[in-house]
């Protein structure tokens, strides 16, 4: 019998906030310096007036020495703070993208992204997110150009490495994708969907056990996830250890009681055991749940099958190749 493989590769987007600005503080000390200066010319009077007017000139001058200083300085942070505005409008563009990639706009987060990159050249999460939404719209070879300049700019960020793992799983080049999400885990040891990642690749190399090490470490940072359990299991079963696969079924369907996926699989086992009346009641309950699940037609045929009922696995096999089973 044929059992349902992995669901798709999965990824977490995390974004950040933008960074306030802070003010220069030089005009303060010409403020005192006037006021210094103010009190001199007072204090001092006529006395040897030529002398004075002297120190009196000399204090303008550096009076006026230092409001240049101020002019330059104001010009040169009007300068700094219009960079910062940038960044700070850069940022703020990428989570209104991030909001809208949530939403399922990815054209419109495409365009903010775009609009962000143009203000800094340097924003990492701006390439970020347009290569999760490339991504999203199968454009694929564009997505993984923005998560490599990401990675560029921030080699450091685990995210990026696991989105882009998911494309080159995606284009069967598993060794690629093995890497990144071992890269993701290495810079995030608890980034949950990385270890989902790549135990989903073990299992697709055929390393069942290290797959199982994978979906363990999920299963402790995320134990309420059907799908981790549902994963696991499907290592388990093509191990043969049917206990551990039963066991990790149940607790998919008791979080997901519509999960036809886990019926399905458990149905496997109970058919390889040759409780054909067990394997009979998942495929019920799979059928129940996805009606279009051309599998379980098949797998339900071939159990009608082994019990003699011919006429019910032959209704169930047209079903499947009616669904576009071969």
């Amino acid at each position: 019998m044929d059992s349902k493989t992995f669901r798709g590769i999965v990824y977490v987007i995390v974004i950040f906030g933008g960074v306030g600005l802070t003010a220069l503080n030089i005009q303060t000390g010409i403020e005192n310096f006037k006021s210094i200066g103010a009190y001199v010319t007072e204090k001092v009077g006529g006395k040897n007036s030529e002398e004075l007017q002297e120190k009196i000139d000399a204090q303008d001058k550096q009076i006026a020495d230092l409001n240049k200083q101020l002019e330059d300085a104001r010009k040169q942070n009007e300068s700094q703070v219009s960079e910062e505005d940038k960044n700070f409008l850069s940022d703020k563009k990428v989570e209104a993208a991030l909001e809208l990639h949530n939403k399922g706009d990815y054209d419109g987060a495409i365009e903010l992204c775009n609009q962000a990159a143009e203000l800094n050249s340097e924003n990492f999460l701006a390439y970020y997110v347009r290569g999760c939404a490339n991504e999203r719209l199968s454009n694929y070879h564009q997505a993984v150009e923005d998560l490599n300049k990401s990675i560029d700019l921030s080699p450091t960020y685990a995210a990026a490495y696991n989105v882009r793992g998911s494309i080159y799983f995606y284009w069967s080049e598993n060794s690629k994708a093995l890497a990144d999400f071992e890269k993701a885990i290495q810079l995030n040891p608890n980034f949950a969907a990385a270890y989902g990642n790549r135990g989903t690749i073990q299992v697709m190399l055929k390393n069942y056990s290290a797959a199982v090490k994978d979906f363990d470490k999920i299963i402790q940072l995320e134990p309420n996830n059907a799908v981790n359990y549902y994963n696991r299991g499907t290592a388990y079963l093509q191990l043969k250890n049917y206990n551990a696969a039963i066991a990790d079924f149940n607790r998919a369907t008791n979080i997901n009681p519509n999960y036809a996926e886990a019926y399905n699989n458990r149905a496997v086992i109970y058919y390889n055991l040759k409780n054909y009346p067990k394997a009979l009641e998942d495929l019920n309950k799979a059928i129940k749940s996805n009606p279009n699940m051309a599998d379980a037609y098949k797998n339900r045929g071939n159990t009608y099958q082994a019990i003699g009922n011919k006429k019910s696995a032959e209704a169930d096999f047209a079903k499947y190749k009616a669904l576009g089973g071969k």
